[in-house]
Order: C-alpha cells, then structure tokens, then sequence
C-alpha cells in the first residue's frame, strides 16, 4: 500500500488529474508557463489534448533536450487517427531546445503535434533524427496541419516517407492559414505523392524558409503530383493570401514521370512568390522549373534561379514551366533571373524555355533576363552574357534595395 501510494504522488508531481495540470511544474500563464522537462510530459500533454483539451490561452516551456529511442512509443500531440484530429491552441515554447530520435507512424495528420489552431504557436525548437511514416493526409515533423503559428524551427536529418495521400511537407503538411516563417529542413523525403520541403498544401504564408533536402518520388508517377522545393502547392481560394518569400531550395528533386516539379513550389494558383531562389538539382519528366512548375495565376517577383533543372518534357522552363492561365487571373512575372543550368529535350523543348517553358504567352513578363552562355538554347532579348549580369551594375528596372550587385557575381 505504501509503495502504492508514493507511486501516486509521484505520477501528481508531474500531472494533476483534470483541467489542473502542472506538468512538471508551472502555472500555464505566460509568466509561469507550463514546464515540459520529460517524455512523460509530453505523452501527459499528447493524451490531454486527445481528450479535447486545446489549451487555448495556456503557455508550454520546454526545459530540458529529450532523446528518444526506437524503443519510445511517440503519439502525436492530438492524434486521433482519423481526418479530424484534436488541436493544440496554447503557445509551445520550445526555449531553443531540441527534440531527437522520435519515430511516428500513423494515418491522418501526423507529426509531433497533429493540428495547431489558429490560436495556437509553436516557436524555437530544433526536431533531430526524426523518422515519420504518413500513410494517409497530413503529414510533417513538426504538424500534420497548421492554422496558427509556426516559426524558428529546425528540422535536421530527417527521415520522411510518405505512401498514400495529399497534404505532406517536411515541417507542416497542410498550411491551411497562419504562418510558418525562419524555419528549414534538412535530410530525405520520400513520396509517392505530392509533398514540399517545407510545407505541403499552402494556404498561408511561407517566409525566411530553407531546405536541404533530398526529396524522392517513389512510384509509377502522376500528372497530379506536385513536388516543390519549398511548398508542394501554393494556392488561394479566397482573395490572394498565399504567398512564399525570402525562402530558398539548396537540395534535390528527382520526381517519377509526369510529376509536377518546382524549386520553389511545384504549383502557383492565386498568389505570389517574391524574392526567393532555387539553388538546387531538379530532374523530372513532367512540368519542371526552377522557381514553379505549373504556374496557373499569381505573381512572381524578384526572384532566381541558379540551379538545375532537367527533363524531356514541353512544359520544361528555366524560372516555370506550365504557364496556364485557366482562372483568368492576374499572371505576372517581374525581375526574375535564370541563371542556372537546364537541360531540355531538343525535340521537344520550345523558344524561349530559359524562361518559361510552355505558354509564355499567357504571362506579362517585365525585365526578366537569362544568361545566355549559361542556360541560352536560343537569343533574345532577354538573353545577356555572364559579363553584363556579373558587371556590378543594376539591371534595368530593377531595386538596388533589394538586389546586391557587386562585379564578379551574379545580381542575388
């Protein structure tokens, strides 16, 4: 009885029965937040949230490094294993702390939480040696979902492996609104469907986001699928909210046949991509670009590419490749470079395919220019020679407060 009763004690010092928990200490306001120093105060907050807890208001400090091992069991904070999980609303402060070596394998909205509320943020944490398995919508290391607020997160090494459904990206799967800013992601991402190295589905706003990252499609490929460097699908339903800025791709691509590939997001529908560069390989034989694969409606500005793109398809460009404009909606491009390598078929590749690939016609381009010693199959006059673009000197229309230029390196 007695060792009973210390056991009970001890299991109350870290978690009060109810709506009172302490955790492992803390008052959960924002001047004596919740204190998570443990596995079991994560499990703790993991099984309160499942139970319908948002912890709206409420505030998490975590304290201490926590180290998983193959033999931990993680389940995600609100998972309920069906398409609608339970969300975290409070702030979780991760105190620039990290979270290593958990292993994740479930169905709808996986990650270490499963759904963030409007409401709810998530900040400074780093997520080492994470190894997440999505086998169904929804899929990230840190979010299966997000609606609020995710920033100063790091995601190293990761081991991502996605095989079946939509929404899936490195860090949040479905951004469906908020934000996710000064975030990145390095390791390997395996798919057999659409999925972002950072974000998957983005209905919000990407800013200062990075990825290192190998990313992979398994499988016999799909015109549906859209694989992007830094979002899978960037799209507005309503007005033009989505955006992706300041973000850049430092990794690789190597889509299945017909697949969607893009540096920076795979798809633009309604929305903009400013001020942001692909540096990275991309190989595909579907739509490819270096910023965009399929450019539906949106703008583009002030951004580049100075990486690789390869593949043996029409719809093959240097900055997008597709440009439809079926929404009849503003497309523009304005102060774009393409400054990298490609590599198109010669039988199937079209004029102008250092810029855009398939459909130029419908997109207003503005002082957009290609290195024609680079990446020139044909001239124009958009084409110019490495010497005038590394010369030091402005490029015609474009904002020397945004743009660097200084003599022996590209305008960036």
């Amino acid at each position: 009885m007695k060792k009973t009763i210390l056991a009970l004690l001890a299991l109350g010092a870290v978690w009060n029965v109810g709506y009172g928990q302490t955790f492992s200490g803390g008052e959960g306001t924002a001047e004596s937040p919740y204190l998570i120093k443990s596995k079991e105060d994560m499990a703790a907050l993991s099984t309160a949230v499942e139970g319908g807890n948002t912890f709206a208001g409420k505030h998490f400090r975590l304290e201490n490094d926590l180290s998983y091992t193959s033999s931990d069991t993680y389940t995600p904070i609100g998972y309920t294993n069906k398409s609608l999980p339970k969300k975290f609303a409070g702030e979780f402060n991760g105190n620039n702390k990290t979270i290593s070596g958990v292993t994740i394998n479930g169905t709808y909205y996986v990650g270490l939480f499963s759904h963030i509320d409007k409401t709810g943020s998530v900040h400074d944490l780093v997520l080492d040696n994470f190894k997440v398995t999505s086998t169904n919508s929804g899929g990230g290391a840190l979010a299966g979902k997000s609606d609020g607020t995710v920033s100063r997160i790091q995601v190293r090494n990761l081991d991502f492996t996605s095989t079946n459904g939509s929404y899936k990206g490195g860090l949040v799967g479905f951004l469906n609104s908020g934000e996710v800013s000064d975030c990145s992601v390095s390791g390997s991402i395996i798919a057999s469907s659409s999925v972002g190295g950072v974000v998957g589905q983005n209905y919000g706003a990407v800013r200062r986001c990075h990825t290192n990252a190998t990313i992979v499609v398994s499988g016999e490929g799909s015109s549906s699928a859209h694989i992007g460097g830094v979002v899978s699908i960037t799209l507005t339903l309503s007005g033009d909210t989505a955006r992706v800025e300041d973000s850049y791709f430092t990794g690789s691509i190597q889509g299945a046949p017909q697949n969607n590939c893009g540096g920076v997001t795979a798809t633009l529908n309604v929305g903009y991509i400013e001020r942001c560069w692909n540096g990275g390989y991309i190989a595909s034989s579907g739509n490819a670009g270096g910023l965009v694969a399929t450019y539906n409606a949106g703008i583009i500005r002030d951004c580049y590419n100075a990486g690789t793109v390869v593949d043996n398809g029409a719809a093959s460009g240097g900055l997008a490749g597709l440009v439809s404009n079926s929404n009849h909606k503003v497309i523009a491009m304005e102060r774009c470079l393409n400054l990298g390598n490609i590599m198109f078929s010669a039988v199937t590749r079209e004029p102008g395919c250092e810029l855009i690939g398939t459909g130029a016609d419908q997109v207003t381009i503005t002082n957009c220019y290609y290195d024609r010693q680079m990446s020139g199959y044909t001239d124009s006059e958009r084409g110019m020679t490495t010497a005038a673009l590394t010369s030091g000197n402005a490029l015609p229309g474009f904002d020397a407060s945004v743009w660097k230029f200084a003599a022996g390196m590209y305008p960036r």
